[in-house]
C-alpha cells in the first residue's frame, strides 16, 4: 500500500535513511545535532518497527522448511516419579505435573492447512499440542510434524521436525518448545529456532542491507 505520497513504507523508510545519514555527516562537522533531526530519527526507528512487524512472518513462512531450524531435544527430568525432589522453575514443574497424569488426549485435533492430508503419510498422528502461532503433532513411528500459523493460516514443515521421537504426551511451553514424555517415563524439551523477534530480523543478511544499522549508526 503507498502512501500519500506514493511511495511504499520500505521506500519513504529507506529515503529518510540516506538523508538522515547525510544530515548527520553535517552534524558531526558542526557539532550539533538539531531537534528537527532528532525527530527524524525517531519517525525513521518507528518505521523500521513497522516494517520490521510485517516483515517477520512473511519471513517465518518462507523459511519453515529450510534444513535446519536449530531444533534441540534435551533432557528435562529423567524420571517423572521423582518430580517432588527435582530442581525445576515453577511453569516447568506444573508442567510436568500435567504429563504425570498420563490423561488421554484423546483424537488430536490437527491445524487444517492446505496441502496436508495425513493419510500421504505412512503413520498415524496421534497427538497434537499447539499455541495460536505453532504446533508440534507426534505420529506413531516417532516422527514430529512442525506447524506456524503466520499471515493468518496455518502453514506446515514438509520434513519432520524430528524423527525416533516417541512419546506418551506433550504439552506446549511456548510457541517455539514442548514439553513430551518420553517412553521411560521421563520429560524432554523439544525446541526449535522461532524468528519471534524484529530486532533479530534485522541481522538476517536479507535485510541487513537496509536494517542493520540503525538511522543514527
Amino acid at each position: 500500500m503507498n502512501n500519500a505520497d506514493g511511495k511504499t513504507d520500505t521506500e519513504t523508510f529507506c529515503a529518510d535513511v540516506k538523508e538522515i545519514r547525510e544530515r548527520l555527516e553535517k552534524a558531526k562537522q558542526s557539532g550539533i545535532l538539531t531537534d528537527d533531526l532528532k525527530e527524524s530519527i525517531e519517525n525513521a526507528s518507528r518505521l523500521q518497527a513497522k516494517l520490521l512487524a510485517k516483515a517477520l512472518p512473511v519471513y517465518r513462512r518462507l523459511h519453515l522448511n529450510d534444513d535446519s531450524l536449530g531444533v534441540k531435544k534435551t533432557i528435562v527430568l529423567e524420571d517423572l516419579n521423582k518430580l517432588s525432589e527435582a530442581d525445576l522453575d515453577e511453569k516447568t514443574r506444573i508442567l510436568c505435573a500435567r504429563l504425570a497424569k498420563e490423561e488421554d488426549p484423546g483424537m488430536p485435533e490437527l491445524p487444517v492447512v492446505c496441502g496436508f492430508d495425513p493419510a500421504d503419510f505412512d503413520e498415524t498422528f496421534f497427538l497434537c499440542v499447539k499455541t495460536d502461532e505453532s504446533a508440534f503433532v507426534f505420529g506413531d513411528e516417532g516422527d514430529v510434524l512442525l506447524f506456524e500459523k503466520n499471515e493468518g493460516q496455518w502453514d506446515f514443515r514438509r520434513k519432520p521436525l524430528l524423527s525416533g521421537c516417541f512419546v506418551t504426551g506433550a504439552v506446549m511451553e511456548s510457541d517455539s518448545s514442548c514439553l513430551v514424555k518420553n517412553l521411560d517415563n521421563g520429560v524432554d524439551r523439544i525446541a526449535y529456532d522461532r524468528m519471534d523477534d524484529a530486532h533479530r530480523l534485522a541481522k538476517v543478511p536479507l535485510f541487513a542491507g537496509i536494517f542493520a544499522k540503525e538511522p543514527y549508526a
